[in-house]
């Protein structure tokens, strides 16, 4: 059974002894870090903040953390404070009220950190020091530490008992500083430091995950943050001690995989090889990786699967196009037609595999959404030889073209079996709808590369009106297209969407004028709608607003004065979301640098099994320019 995800961030900038100096990048490191540790896609942390406390609050949240834990745990604890050593050598973190000749009673030892740490069932330890432990001052930063001491020698010892594992990762090695991030001459304002900079980077980004299999494990991000903290300043060096089995897996990768994976060389040599009957032996492989749980392998069958789908041989190219087929089926399967499963398919379907990161010696700490991979039925009645189906069109009940599709039932080998428009029992033990073909319930575009992904539809979108740069896109609305006016003109980037799904962007917006903003947009027509956007800058205001069947604008809020449900904010980059059910439409935001959602209410209404979702940005009729939103990203995940 899996265990809980806690993690405790320690940040302590205030300090009540004149001869410590003050800082400012903790507040920073604590709100940034707690925000990727506890989103739900990345980090799905259960994360506790302790900033500017006494030693002994601190010391009692510590021993809570460890004490309650089980075995199945996986604990993390980050400290961001001024390191101090006693004259005999001893490490300790500073408090608010530490006196740095009172060590042992006004600071937190790393003796106590270590017995609590040695003390705990919890299998899976990790401990995050953005401290600095001795060496010459630098020119324009602030120095977290006096004299010298290695702070790995602090945390060495007998290894955690019963399998256990712990590590340690340090911003600096023993003769060097941890740097805060800000100017201390002209800057005041909170920054994160150098290292809690790298460690959110790498998470939030999904650039730690070195080996693309979507999963970020702890020696890939503390590659990244060594890498990340070199290249920013040559004269602090990361460190890290790690006693552990296996591998600890700390976060999913936030952002869809983007470069693929190197396939096997003798799989590539099948790929490439002259002869077409060779050449089609690798299409099975090929889908295997394909539904396997390392998304870069995925990435490269796919584009694998693609070139072969063009292949000059009619078998070759028709096997490869029903792989690719299948695929995308199984995925739609897993979070819309797994709802008409009949009971008698429970138990076959609980046996179905999970996208989870690699098995290794130590649990993954992290499972996602179970889907239906695309695999082999258990052995039945129907003989040893098994039945080879192929994805052919079909004509749904509805009359527009269908799909058949493979969807696997349990484990083990046995046959494949095609569903369609049908319901099949199989050894009377599965029963299964399968719809047509469709869209599916999830998409995501981290504006990476040098344009939008293929899967968008662009509605009124202007020469220049899109900009895909550094990780972002930069999308211009031009006079004209006031949704007040005429929602059809307002430029707009929109995905088919079927069934139940979230759909969320981050977003930089700061709207001026009124009916100026962007946000998120479920869209059927200017008939059917949902719509949640920062709106403009006199109030300040998200629009939560949606309309039916041609019915009136129903404001749930909106930024008109009199209207007692107006939600302000000055916060300008943001993140929203709408959930939408067969029954019902949600909504929330929350700043991008806050991990706690502001939850705006739900609406019942049932909007078409088929939608678009997306994203929208939104300009006044007689605007002397253009209006511009910046989005980091764009996705749909499936409930």
């Amino acid at each position: 059974m899996d265990g809980a995800r806690k993690a405790l961030i320690v940040a302590n900038d205030e300090y009540e002894h004149d001869g410590l100096k003050q800082l400012r990048a903790p507040a920073a490191d604590a709100v940034a870090l707690a925000g990727v540790l506890g989103d739900a896609e990345i980090g799905a942390f259960e994360v506790q903040v302790v900033r500017n406390e006494y030693a002994h609050v601190i010391e009692g949240r510590i021993e809570d953390l460890f004490s309650d834990a089980r075995s199945g745990d996986v604990l993390l604890l980050h400290f961001s404070c001024h390191g101090l050593k006693s004259e005999s050598g001893e490490l300790f973190f500073a408090a608010r009220n530490t006196r740095p000749n009172r060590l042992g009673s006004t600071s937190v030892s790393a003796d106590f950190v270590q017995r609590c740490m040695r003390a705990s069932r919890a299998r899976s330890i990790v401990l995050l020091l953005d401290c600095c432990y001795g060496g010459a001052f630098a020119r324009g930063v602030a120095v977290r530490a006096a004299g010298d001491v290695n702070v790995l020698d602090s945390f060495t010892g007998e290894r955690l008992g019963g399998g256990r594992g712990r590590a340690v990762i340090t911003a600096s090695s023993a003769m060097e500083y941890a740097f805060e991030g800000d100017q201390l001459a002209d800057d005041h304002s909170p920054r994160p430091s150098v290292f809690t900079s790298a460690l959110v980077e790498g998470l939030t980004t999904g650039d730690a995950d070195r080996d693309q299999d979507g999963w970020v494990s702890l020696n890939e991000l503390y590659d990244y943050v060594f890498d990340r903290v070199r290249e920013q300043n040559p004269h602090q060096t990361p460190s890290r001690d790690v006693e552990m089995q296996g591998e600890l897996y700390l976060a999913r990768r936030s952002r869809p995989v983007t470069a693929p994976a190197a396939l096997p060389p003798e799989l590539q040599q099948v790929i490439d090889h002259p002869l077409a009957g060779v050449r089609a032996g690798a299409v099975q492989e090929l889908a295997r990786l394909l539904n396997g749980g390392h998304a870069g392998q995925a990435l490269a069958a796919r584009i694998a699967l693609e070139h072969l789908a063009d292949d000059d041989s009619r078998n070759v190219a028709s096997a490869a196009n029903a792989a690719l087929t299948t695929a995308d089926t199984t995925e739609h399967l897993a979070a819309d037609d797994s709802r008409n499963v009949a009971s008698a398919a429970t138990a076959a379907l609980a046996t179905a595999d999970t996208t989870e990161p690699p098995e290794t010696g130590v649990s993954s700490p992290v499972r996602p959404e179970p889907r239906v991979d695309l695999e082999e039925l258990p052995s039945g009645s129907g003989g040893a030889g098994g039945i080879t189906t192929t994805p052919t069109e079909a004509t749904s009940g509805g009359g527009g073209p269908g799909r058949w599709g493979l969807v696997r039932l349990g484990r083990g080998r046995g046959r494949w079996v095609a569903a369609g428009l049908a319901v099949l029992v199989i050894a009377s033990v599965a029963l299964v709808v399968l719809r047509p073909w469709s869209a599916g319930c999830r998409f995501s575009d981290g504006f990476d590369g040098s344009a939008i992904d293929g899967g968008w539809e662009e509605v009124r979108i202007g020469d220049g009106a899109l900009k895909v740069a550094d990780g972002s896109l930069d999308m211009s609305a031009p006079d004209g297209s006031d949704i007040n006016e005429e929602l059809q003109t307002a430029p707009k980037l929109l995905h088919p969407l079927t069934g139940d799904f979230k759909l969320e962007s981050d977003l930089t917006a700061n709207p001026l004028q009124l009916f100026q903003s962007a946000g998120v947009l479920l869209w059927n027509s200017a008939e059917t709608y949902v719509r949640l956007e920062r709106s403009y800058g006199d109030v300040g205001a998200i629009i939560f607003e949606y309309r039916l069947n041609g019915g009136p604008h129903t404001k749930i809020h909106s930024p008109m004065s009199t209207d007692p449900k107006v939600i302000t904010t000055d916060k300008t980059h943001v993140v929203l979301q709408l959930t939408k059910t067969s029954a019902s439409v949600g909504a929330r935001w929350r700043p991008v640098e806050d991990s706690q959602w502001r939850e705006l209410g739900t609406v019942d209404m049932k909007l078409p099994n088929t939608t678009k979702g997306g994203i929208a940005v939104l300009n006044r009729t007689g605007s002397a320019s253009a209006y511009n939103a910046k989005f980091d990203y764009a996705r749909a995940t499936c409930l």
